[in-house]
């Protein structure tokens, strides 16, 4: 019995220095934004705000949204706490709060989620050793529990998956044959690989779909940062250029909302720890690129999705490459368009 405070007063402790240490980490606000060759002028064009700032500050992680709430999953955390993390947490923008769920059933990071019939799909990532993995799951948000899927065709990390109809598309990442695009079926729990490929492998892309076609911005190959935007129309099965995003960047991030496609965020290579903040916006009918409000705090292996006309873009690190663990972060900061302020 006598035992019982000391092991309290641990256990106490332990959650304390945790508490404290997750508090200073988030605070940390070290960055230098990454340069742009863009020539493009700022446009007023809306606002930034903040929300409720996520519980597990973390970067490389991914998001997806299902009726008003947006899930996160995965991602680095500080080395102090492990530095990677299976944490599973969703954000009700109806009310401005997260609430913790089941976590993922490995420690990920760099993975990819998606929606279909109201399950969140998990599908790929890094282990701890940052080694690409195939797995793939399914939660229901009803029960808060997740269930193995068939895995992917091969390990795949850094990469992207969409939702069109009924089916998720994985594209562009890290590892074997990673410019293939690969179709997951929930209704037989089956891959297809037979589809176009991108026209150059690259990973830690950003990539939207506008009803059956799907939009891929940037990433990186062989250890260039590129600004390449490929269109792909999944009923033709054929991919085609559009005009290069105006920063080449990857570690990134994009929404679209009201036809526009909302891009920010990536990191510097070659030894520089720079992040970006440029606000690109590129507009499908007209084919152009015009640039917005940066981000208010730069940063790399974020998250964002779209919904109610607003932009919500999650986490991420302010320092690339070696200081990704130190200075990841809990933001939430929101982009409210003008024509949608305006309403």
């Amino acid at each position: 019995m006598k035992d019982k405070p000391h092991t309290l007063w641990i256990i106490v402790a332990v959650f304390m220095t945790i508490l404290f240490t997750t508090a200073r980490l988030d605070a940390r606000q070290d960055f230098t934004i990454c340069e742009s060759p863009s020539t493009l002028t700022i446009e007023v064009g809306g606002k930034w705000t903040s929300g409720a700032s996520m519980p597990t500050p973390r970067s490389e992680i991914a998001a997806t949204i299902l009726d008003n709430k947006i899930y996160v999953a995965g991602g680095l955390v500080a080395r102090e706490l492990g530095m990677a993390t299976a944490a599973f947490e969703a954000y009700d923008i109806t009310i401005d709060t997260w609430e913790q769920l089941a976590p993922v059933p490995t420690l990920v990071h760099h993975t990819a989620l998606a929606v279909v019939d109201g399950a969140v799909y998990a599908a790929g990532g890094y282990d701890i050793n940052f080694a690409p993995i195939a797995n793939a799951w399914r939660y229901d948000p009803a029960t808060d529990q997740w269930t193995a899927i068939a895995d992917m065709p091969a390990p795949r990390g850094a990469h992207q998956m969409l939702t069109i109809g009924e089916r998720l598309w994985v594209v562009g990442g890290d590892g074997p044959d990673s410019s293939s695009l690969w179709v997951y079926d929930p209704a037989t729990d089956t891959w297809q690989t037979d589809f176009a490929s991108l026209s150059v492998a690259r990973n830690h892309l950003a990539a939207v779909v506008d009803d059956e076609t799907i939009y891929v911005i940037a990433g990186r190959s062989d250890g260039e940062n590129l600004g390449l935007v490929e269109r792909y129309n999944s009923a033709e099965d054929v991919w085609e250029a559009l005009p290069d995003a105006p920063t080449p960047r990857s570690g990134v991030t994009a929404a679209l909302i009201n036809g526009r496609i909302h891009f920010t965020g990536g990191e510097g290579l070659d030894n520089n720890p720079c992040t970006y903040n440029q606000h690109e916006v590129f507009d499908i009918e007209s084919e152009t690129w015009s640039a917005l409000a940066p981000l208010p705090v730069p940063r790399h292996g974020l998250t964002s999705v779209a919904a109610d006309g607003r932009w919500y873009v999650i986490g991420g690190a302010t320092a690339a490459q070696g200081g990704t663990f130190a200075t990841a972060t809990s933001r939430l900061d929101i982009f409210t368009p003008a024509d949608v302020a305006d309403n």
